[in-house]
């Protein structure tokens, strides 16, 4: 129970001047002796007495009223506290709030707050998770992890510098001994590192923890003294990316103290993926390329990619982002015999012959070809040049392609089906069609009724004749609703569905293990044919349908 306070009253008849009320209401009507004055002034100093203690009275009553309805407030602020344990995120593990911040803390930006800019700068993410509560406090500082990512934009950072110290320092110390993942924007600054050397020089303290490194550089800010103390100092270093690294044509310097300075990298037992513009003397920059097992080549002209990439003889992953162009290139066919995961992220036609016109991937099991997410340029609205620089490329490189990727791309059913009848051995195909801003109700124009029927499987034909992508094991499709012909996807999942079929093994196709579907839009009129695949999902195969209004 509360502990309530006793009010205790102060009787009222014990008082002198209500004692003498009656005797005093007779005055009224007399004529006022001296003995009635000595009497009047006598009952005013009563009353005035009383009216103090009656006032007294009232204020400690008042005060007892503040005290409980203090307490009162207290108890449903307590209440209002310890009701939010009952949310269901106080049921959550403390493993499984890691892992979602985890996810937030995937890029923790040291951000400035600009005096003169109308849009307040968040703070990191670890740092605004340690702000929530006691119990994610906890967490937070109980898990270096969170604290290992760190990224910079150091022109941000000009008038201010001691408190990017003091926010680097504290990062450093929260992350322990755990591998750094370090995104260092030079980006503005002219070169001019100076205001933030200390911090530089605190981050390169900590280099033998460097697991993940993203530079945006320039030339002269390599060749800073600062950044020669981690040569040798790099024993984690797995992932490196260079957004610019540029050697000019002429040095002030000689060419070997040149060098000297670009050979800070030439000692990383662990780095093995590489990302960089190649547009650059590439022979004079020092580093372990073969090592290398995942290359990635940027915002270049084909004819630098493709000399770089004998000299990294042992690349199993490449990426190429925007390469394409420029001036055509005249050298030997560059045979890469590892490469297994070709992926091209192309702008134009170009940047897709270019690579494939020039090489030969002997051990390629797996292509990934896909528009930028912004868009692919206006000019690119036909595949067919691209028909030929593909099958030539296949039947020169003698590979057995295994997996296809195909999104956002201009390609039409019938140039699909040429492509992937040069692939009798793949088992994994997506297609994502495009999405165009201007179309206002855009079509399937490679998943279309023509496609779908070639993907049938027509178990009545004579298994001597060979049938489209036999291996096809697992199906990832998206694509518009307005258009598609959902009775013939429906009949071809059903037809490569075999587990239940009774059907004799030489059929000449495998079962499907996978589909999953994607549709962009609207797409009522397929609800039916949709609901059908229910059925495959109970029967074993597993099935997937999504929904979105945007690719």
């Amino acid at each position: 129970m509360l502990d309530t306070p006793i009010i205790q009253h102060k009787s009222l008849s014990k008082s002198l001047s209500v004692s003498r009320s009656s005797a005093m209401k007779r005055l009224f009507r007399n004529t006022i002796s001296s003995a009635d004055r000595h009497i009047i002034t006598q009952y005013l100093r009563d009353a005035e007495k009383d009216v103090k203690d009656c006032q007294a009275e009232i204020s400690r009553l008042k005060m007892a009223i503040i005290t409980l309805e203090s307490r009162r407030d207290g108890l449903r602020k307590s209440m209002d506290r310890y009701r939010s344990l009952l949310s269901p995120v106080h049921r959550l593990p403390a493993e499984i709030l890691l892992n979602v911040f985890t996810f937030c803390c995937e890029q923790n930006e040291l951000c400035l707050e600009q005096k003169d800019s109308t849009r307040p700068c968040a703070p990191p993410p670890a740092v605004a998770i340690s702000m929530v509560c006691g119990r994610w406090r906890d967490v937070a500082l109980a898990s270096p992890s969170l604290w290992t990512s760190i990224c910079i934009e150091f022109s941000n950072w000009k008038s201010d510098h001691h408190k990017l110290l003091r926010m680097t320092r504290l990062f450093l110390e929260r992350s322990q001994k755990a591998p750094l993942k370090l995104e260092l924007d030079f980006s503005h600054t002219e070169g001019n590192i100076e205001p933030v050397l200390d911090t530089l020089s605190l981050l390169v303290q900590h280099s033998n923890r460097w697991f993940d490194l993203e530079l945006r550089v320039m030339t002269s800010i390599i060749r800073h003294p600062v950044f020669t103390q981690i040569r040798g100092r790099l024993p984690l270093l797995k992932w490196l990316y260079f957004n610019e690294v540029p050697i000019p044509d002429s040095a002030p310097e000689p060419v070997d103290d040149w060098i000297d300075r670009l050979n800070i990298l030439e000692f990383a037992p662990n780095l093995s993926h590489l990302a960089f513009k190649p547009d650059f003397h590439v022979v004079d920059f020092l580093l372990p390329l073969e090592q290398i097992r995942t290359l990635k080549l940027h915002d270049s002209y084909a004819i630098n990619s493709l000399e770089f990439l004998p000299l990294c003889s042992n690349v199993q992953r490449l990426e190429l982002f925007r390469v394409g162009g420029g001036e055509a290139y005249t050298g030997p066919m560059v045979t890469c015999s590892n490469i297994q995961n070709l992926v091209i992220e192309a702008e134009s036609q170009d940047d897709v012959s270019c690579i494939l016109r020039h090489s030969n991937f002997p051990q390629l099991t797996s292509i990934s070809i896909s528009g930028l997410k912004s868009g692919i340029s206006e000019d690119w609205v036909r595949w067919d040049d691209l028909e030929v620089p593909i099958e030539t490329f296949l039947r020169r490189s003698a590979c057995t392609i295994t997996t296809l990727h195909l999104q956002s791309l201009p390609m039409l059913d019938h140039q699909a089906i040429s492509l992937l009848r040069l692939m009798p051995a793949l088992e994994n195909l997506h297609i994502q069609e495009m999405v165009r801003d201007n179309e206002e109700f855009p079509i399937n124009k490679i998943v279309t009724s023509v496609f779908l029927q070639n993907l049938l499987v027509d178990h009545a034909c004579s298994s001597e004749s060979t049938p489209f992508l036999p291996r096809l094991a697992n199906l990832t499709l998206a694509v518009h609703g307005y258009n598609l012909d959902g009775e013939a996807l429906l009949k071809a999942i059903t037809s490569r569905w075999l587990a239940t079929r009774g059907l004799p093994s030489d059929v000449g196709v495998n079962s499907l293990k996978s589909v999953s579907i994607r549709l962009i839009g609207e797409a009522c009129h397929i609800e039916n044919d949709l609901f059908a695949l229910d059925g495959f999902r109970d029967a074993g195969l597993r099935v997937s349908v999504s929904y979105s209004f945007v690719g």
